[in-house]
């Protein structure tokens, strides 16, 4: 009878301990999950103020002091936003940026366990492993401790992260934009240091593990000068930025395609159709037309991402012209069905599009 209750205690124990332990590594899995991608924002804008300095013959690093760095936080997992797995990740950034001279701004990206660079120094490193990294510094300008930089005009949003490599720096875009024109917002810019020097997110970043904490982006002017080559001093302007997100996205990050027809009425093809698809998640827009079948299809999509899929055609107008869904898995039963427009027809182009239907004025329709 002894033996029999000690047989019965451990067999009660052993179950109990097993449906813990059962219970422990499913909960743990479940939070431990990395995933494809995690985007956090920060929709507040920030002022950037101009240097300051004395005198009529104002230069960049002559008699000029830099202005305060303009900080935005960007909450990763504290604070009630979603908690991101330990794991390897790469990371980019988006934001607004309203600014006349490109060439006098330095940003930064901080990790939570990094610095901001000291106010009030030309020659501080922006760009430190595991600590922060510069998105674009003083662009144009060669000799940055006296040089002013490119002239050109940074009106819009803004991506940067290492994948944009192929489409060039900021440096690169402004140098070739010419004085007072807007830079491209479209590409995906590679970030750059100082004297167009490179600059990694993935290098600095990639080691992290943790990635949880309060994220800054920060921005300053370092001229005095609104008209800095000629040394003519317009008085104290500044600048602006904010509407920031930054995406985390798994090394092992999933990918998936979408896919579909664009037919007329009676279901004949229509070629070069214009498909776009909107990443909602990263901002990245992708386009490309219908083949001679009317067939198209976008691959190597983000997974677990909100998608818009538009289509346009000069000759051609659609009833049902938008999809909205989350991508999870290939799509590949997309069908845009258009008739003939009137003469006085106007199609609206992709960017005009889209524009509607982030604004709500376009319906979307969702799968």
């Amino acid at each position: 009878m002894h033996s029999l209750f000690n047989f019965k205690s451990f067999s009660v124990i052993n179950t109990f301990l097993l449906s813990f332990a059962a219970i422990f590594a499913v909960t743990f899995l479940s939070f431990s999950t990395v995933p494809a991608q995690q985007s956090y924002n920060q929709p507040n804008d920030y002022f950037v103020p101009d240097a300051t300095g004395a005198g009529t013959n104002l230069r960049c690093g002559t008699n000029a002091t830099p202005g305060n760095w303009s900080c935005a936080l960007i909450d990763v997992g504290v604070n009630g936003t979603p908690v991101l797995p330990v794991g390897a990740y790469s990371v980019s950034a988006s934001m607004w940026i309203l600014h006349d001279d490109v060439g006098d701004l330095e940003t930064v990206l901080v990790a939570p366990n990094g610095s901001v660079p000291a106010n009030g120094n030309y020659n501080d490193a922006l760009s430190v492993a595991n600590n922060r990294t510069s998105l674009f510094a003083r662009v144009g300008a060669t000799t940055t401790s006296t040089q002013c930089g490119d002239k050109s005009r940074a009106d819009g949003t803004y991506k940067f992260g290492d994948a944009g490599g192929a489409n060039g720096t900021f440096w690169t875009a402004a140098v070739n934009t010419g004085n007072a024109a807007a830079i491209s917002a479209t590409p995906l810019y590679a970030p750059v240091e100082r004297n167009n020097n490179s600059a990694s997110l993935i290098s600095n970043f990639g080691g992290l593990g943790n990635y949880n904490g309060v994220w800054r982006v920060c921005m300053r002017d370092t001229n005095r000068v609104w008209d800095g080559q000629n040394g003519s001093n317009s008085g104290n302007k500044g600048g602006y930025f904010g509407k920031i997100v930054l995406t985390f996205s798994s090394s092992t990050a999933a990918t998936s395609s979408i896919s579909g027809m664009v037919v007329d009425e009676e279901g004949n093809a229509i070629g070069n159709a214009a498909v776009t698809v909107f990443n909602t998640n990263t901002l990245e827009r992708k386009t490309v037309n219908t083949n001679s079948f009317g067939h198209f299809t976008q691959t190597e999509l983000p997974s677990s991402d909100f998608y818009i899929v538009s289509v346009s055609h000069s000759r051609y107008r659609f009833e049902t012209d938008t999809y909205s869904f989350t991508l999870n898995g290939d799509v590949s039963d997309i069908r845009f069905q258009g008739r003939s427009a009137p003469r006085n027809w106007n199609a609206d182009s992709i960017e005009q599009f889209n524009q509607k239907v982030l604004s709500g004025t376009k319906s979307k329709i969702n799968r």
